[in-house]
């Protein structure tokens, strides 16, 4: 409580106390001061008492913590599950073989010793689990001791291993560390496990020894090898001097392979190349290029039971004159063409190329191409013609009229999901309201160029009428996208459903890692009509 004042005429006004009422006041004060003491001194005590207090129901949620994780169903899985939640973990087991970009095998960050490293029972499961430890990549730097290799080898038991071998410099220059003792003791355990290598990747020096050491090695791991990748580290390949892949030469179980565009596939022999049903033509490290297409053609040509293929080509190799010999792919199911570079004179290059293939059992196709270029639409149309089985079309193509790619609309009358990005989209969308009715469309999604086409709302409800239009129980559409599309892969599909996504502007100003962010509108979903 609160005291009465001594002097209470005198609070809040400007009189001054005489002296009697000035010495009462300091009286009242230092009984004043005396209760504030006693109130903290209490406070005080209150506040270690809270704090021991906190501390007791602190400990006490640790302790339950500590026994809750006791019946937690991760701690109740069988080492068998957890081995094979592990080899799905992508730090833990790779899955993908296109590319040479694996990790380093020996960072404690990665792979198998990250999984070891979380607890007891994690790290016994890991250990006793073999298929773990399968895949070694091997990064050549300066080391002072090799042990990891043998460690590897020694837990992966019998089973096929996955090897990567790649130039730690990555770059321009040969690695000095090549040549290091410990780098030439691990390289030779590796080599005594030749005859378990299911797949190599190889980014090394274009002309390192190494290739012939590795080359002595074929006849140990022939028998068993399945996919190898061989890209360059640094060197710049010339016509006429391109790289002999003599190391895969008698693989007899050999079927899926990833080579540099300065590689001579001509010079494999059919005995291996009629083997090959993946295959895989990367960009020079050097040149900064991918192959011509007289390349591509050849290559194709030499492997002609070809089920998937993705070619990396700069445009090039092709002129108006070239020799138009048919390119058959009787077994080509899966297409992938992405440009990195293209002349001026593309046209011409581009229409022999696609004049040259017949793809008859062809079920999906990519084209990709981010260059400002004009393309020859017609050949291209003529070729789809020949794939009467397309299922999956997608284009990304910033040239080019739009009035072409409603041509290859009305052509691919057996394709079921069809992917555009394109320049022009606003014209596009209005030839797409004058075509007529593609019978199997299931899916349409149609994405701008992201740094130079703005959609406005007229755009998108031209594009709804579009998809209204095509909304009959004749038609099998599902799936309607117009927009940007960050990654396609991530556009999901909803049955019975049909999404217009609404962008009255599309903002682009955030580039990083070749990725961009946009804000879209709340969608509008519209229900497919029942038959």
């Amino acid at each position: 409580m609160i005291p009465a004042s001594p002097v209470p005429a005198l609070v809040g006004t400007n009189e001054i106390p005489t002296t009697s009422q000035a010495e009462s006041i300091r009286r009242f004060l230092t009984d004043v001061y005396n209760n504030i003491n006693k109130l903290e001194d209490q406070m005080e005590q209150i506040e270690i008492s809270l704090e021991k207090l906190e501390k007791k129901r602190n400990d006490l949620k640790a302790f339950a913590r500590n026994h809750r994780v006791l019946l937690t169903p991760a701690r109740r899985l069988f080492p068998e599950i957890l081995s094979e939640i592990f080899s799905w973990c992508p730090k833990g087991y790779p899955r993908g073989y296109e590319s040479f970009e694996i990790f380093d095998s020996f960072n404690p960050n990665y792979g198998p010793l990250l999984l070891a490293r979380i607890c007891r029972s994690w790290r016994e499961t890991a250990i006793a689990d073999p298929k773990l430890w399968t895949a070694i990549c091997f990064v050549i730097k300066e080391r002072r001791q090799h042990h990891l290799v043998q460690l590897w080898l020694e837990r992966s038991g019998n089973c096929n291993l996955t090897i990567g071998i790649i130039d730690g410099d990555g770059g321009y220059q040969p690695s000095p560390s090549v040549n290091d003792a410990a780098n030439q003791e691990a390289l030779s355990l590796l080599s005594l496990q030749a005859h378990r290598w299911g797949r190599a990747f190889f980014f090394l020096p274009l002309n390192g020894r190494i290739w012939g050491a590795l080359a002595e090695l074929r006849d140990k791991f022939s028998h068993n090898l399945q996919h190898v990748t061989i890209n360059f580290s640094h060197g710049v390949v010339k016509k006429g001097s391109e790289f002999a892949p003599d190391l895969i030469i008698g693989c007899k179980r050999l079927s899926s392979l990833t080579l540099d565009c300065g590689t001579a596939i001509s010079k494999l022999p059919p005995a291996t190349s009629d083997r090959i049903t993946h295959f895989h033509y990367t960009m020079n490290f050097g040149l900064r290029a991918g192959a011509g297409l007289d390349d591509c053609l050849e290559a194709m040509r030499s492997l002609r039971n070809l089920k998937h293929c993705v070619l990396h080509t700069s445009g090039k190799g092709l002129g108006p004159a070239a020799p138009n010999i048919p390119v058959t792919m009787v077994a080509l199911e899966h297409l992938e063409v992405i440009t990195h570079d293209m002349p001026s004179y593309v046209k011409h290059r581009w229409g022999s190329f696609w004049t040259a293939l017949n793809m008859p059992r062809l079920e999906h196709l990519r084209l990709d191409s981010f260059l400002k270029k004009e393309w020859d639409h017609e050949p291209f149309i003529a070729c789809l013609s020949r794939s009467p089985k397309l299922k999956d079309l997608s284009i990304t193509w910033f040239g080019g009229q739009s009035e072409h790619f409603v041509d290859v609309i009305q052509q691919a009358q057996s394709v079921t999901d069809l992917y555009l990005s394109i320049d022009n989209v606003a014209e596009l969308v209005e030839g797409m309201l004058e075509m007529p009715i593609v019978p199997k469309l299931r899916t349409v999604v149609v994405s701008p160029s992201p740094l130079h086409e703005h959609l406005s709302d007229a755009d998108f409800r031209h594009f709804e009428e579009f998809v209204k239009a095509k909304m009959i129980p004749e038609t099998s559409l599902e799936f309607a996208h117009l927009g940007y599309v960050e990654n396609r892969n991530a556009v999901g599909l909803k049955s019975e459903m049909i999404r217009v996504f609404g962008l009255s502007e599309f903002e682009s100003d955030l580039f990083t890692n070749h990725h961009h962010r946009a804000w879209i509108k709340p969608s509008v979903d519209y229900a497919t009509p029942k038959a």
